[in-house]
């Protein structure tokens, strides 16, 4: 029969296997990605940049057009070909090795530098 010494260890170790497999989880939550621009080199004469891009992502990391496109912040046509995307620093570094990627980059902002402006009062 265990006795009440047995138990409370018991007890102990797994809410000790729970909390760790908890703070296991939280890991990868959404919280750690962040916004990377992805740039690409889409096959040639595809005029389909957006089905393009979410088929980058899919194959990449599996999962649906739905998953892919929630990912997708912005698609870039004019001056750059890519897209912008929520990703973990992990998820950016295997779409980094990907066919038809050029460069996944972490998206900063730049503050703007301006001079002032001298209003005349009249």
């Amino acid at each position: 029969m265990p006795t009440s010494k047995h138990l409370s260890t018991t007890l102990l170790l797994f809410l000790f296997i729970a909390a760790m497999a908890g703070l296991q989880s939280d890991a990868h939550k959404p919280e750690d990605s962040a916004i990377y621009i992805v740039y690409t080199s889409p096959k040639e004469g595809d005029k389909r940049h957006e089905a393009f891009h979410i088929n980058i992502l899919k194959e990449a990391f599996g999962g649906d057009d739905s998953s892919a496109k929630e990912m997708i912040l912005y698609h870039y046509k004019t001056a750059a070909r890519g897209f912008s995307a929520k990703l973990t620093p992990a998820q950016a570094d295997f779409l980094s090795k990907r066919p038809h990627v050029v460069q996944v980059v972490p998206q900063h902002t730049v503050p703007l530098h301006t001079n002032p402006t001298h209003h005349r009062h009249t």
